[in-house]
């Protein structure tokens, strides 16, 4: 299992002392909730690795993923999302439904309104 981080938009954040301020609650609450998902999985015997998830943006790996390998990986079959994406319907109609699939709870699983 990987754990990719939550964005936190750093360009935002204001400049000087305060931007310490501004920036320690959501790495405290990034830390403690990451360090809670390692721990539990540690528990149930599952490996885990983290991933910065705003790296990828600033490097070549990036569109190499996203741009290169991942399009055609998909279209061929070599790369296989799982578990499979949830169809939840059709339209601008379907997305109250999706909405309460998720409210109800979803693991690792997209939920997917095709428009």
């Amino acid at each position: 299992m990987s754990m990719v981080s939550s964005p936190i938009p750093f360009d935002a954040a204001p400049a000087g002392w305060r931007r310490a301020l501004w920036l320690a609650p959501a790495l405290a609450r990034l830390l403690a909730a990451n360090a809670s998902l390692a721990l539990r999985a540690r528990r149930l015997g599952v490996k885990t690795r983290f991933v910065w998830g705003g790296a990828l943006v600033d490097n070549p790996v990036g569109p190499m993923i996203y741009a290169d390998y991942l399009p055609r990986a998909l279209a061929d079959g070599r790369h296989v999302p799982a578990p499979p994406p949830l169809i939840a319907g059709n339209g601008l109609a379907a997305i109250p439904e999706a909405l309460a699939r998720l409210g109800a709870g979803v693991s690792a699983q997209k939920i997917v309104v095709t428009l």
